[in-house]
């Protein structure tokens, strides 16, 4: 498969929308960021958490993460990670409002 260009590297931009529903309540999410996905996002993303493993992100790693071997997630604090993800100008995360358009009742 072929790199993207560096324009598309650069200036792209990607938008993912996710629906969680639990209990009876959903809530809509917009991730989304500048540049290719499949390179930029994921080359970056995986250098942070790296740095978040390696405790170079000041509390990113729970303090109540389980011993032994465990997923990455099961041991990142989500809200610090996303908070360092924005701030590196990684991904943007929006709540969405609730309208007729991202409500689905059931």
């Amino acid at each position: 498969s072929k790199c993207p260009t560096q324009s598309v590297y650069h200036d792209g931009a990607w938008a993912y929308r996710f629906k969680a529903s639990a209990e009876g309540k959903s809530e809509t999410v917009l991730l989304s960021g500048k540049g290719d996905p499949g390179y930029r996002f994921t080359a970056l993303g995986l250098a942070e958490t790296g740095l978040c493993l390696a405790g170079r992100t000041p509390d990113c790693v729970k303090a109540s993460a389980p011993g032994g071997v465990v997923t990455a997630m099961a041991a990142i604090d989500a809200d610090v990670f996303t908070t360092r993800l924005e701030s590196v100008d990684l991904v943007m995360v929006e709540k969405m409002p609730k309208t007729a358009a991202t409500v689905v009742a059931v």
